[in-house]
């Protein structure tokens, strides 16, 4: 049974915006430009976890930084409607009811910082943590800000669309809570998973943070 939620912490890609296949199409740019293989977006996915940079790096190697560049240039340029319109309107609407909202991406920051501009959302959270060129980070990035935020970790919620933002919930001990509002959300793999809150559409985020934090809608 879910206690009392005091925070939320929100993934990025497929969750606040719908910019997984732009982020795939773009690092596939990159790649090609730079001489490297020609990935079909799947592969790319499967490529997910470190930071842009990071599977830039495993690809070309030293030549990453320069194809950093042109990924941002072609992620830059792909950002119309990339807007999730209602999950927006919650973000605000948390944000005007004082509560806390932090980013936790397995993105690079200078990405995020791009989706989230282009979205109007960028200065609305507490903080927004990047991944790492390493491998993923979310586990401890989201544990590091409940232990700032001084909650328990029983009283955050992390919203993500991706199997691993599950198991990255587990490990940090909050609330596990799938975002399957995305075209193409594969809903019942991830129901499967046993999140603790499932959300298979946009009006659904909007109701369950009415009814968990006595928001008006």
């Amino acid at each position: 049974m879910i206690g009392f939620i005091r925070g939320i912490i929100w993934d990025v890609d497929g969750t606040l915006a719908d910019t997984l296949d732009l982020c795939a199409s773009a690092l596939g740019v990159a790649i090609t430009s730079f001489g490297g293989p020609t990935l079909t977006r799947e592969e790319i996915y499967g490529r997910f976890g470190p930071t842009e940079g990071g599977i830039l790096r495993s690809e070309l190697g030293d030549a990453w930084p320069e194809a950093m560049e042109v990924f941002l240039d072609e992620y830059r340029s792909g950002h119309d409607g990339v807007q999730f319109p209602i999950v927006n309107g919650v973000v605000r609407t948390l944000f005007d009811a004082g509560i806390p909202q932090s980013v936790v991406t397995g993105k690079g920051f200078r990405s995020a910082q791009i989706t989230l501009e282009a979205i109007e959302l960028w200065g609305v959270f507490e903080e927004v943590a990047a991944g790492s060129m390493e491998g993923p980070v979310k586990a401890v990035e989201i544990a590091r800000i409940v232990e700032q935020w001084g909650f328990d970790p029983s009283e955050v919620a992390y919203i993500g669309d991706a199997p691993s933002d599950v198991r990255s919930s587990r490990e940090a001990g909050v609330v596990a809570v799938t975002a399957a509002w995305k075209s193409g959300a594969d809903a019942e793999r991830l129901s499967s998973l046993g999140p603790d809150v499932m959300l298979r559409s946009e009006s659904e985020l909007a109701q369950w943070v009415a009814d968990t934090f006595a928001l008006p809608r």
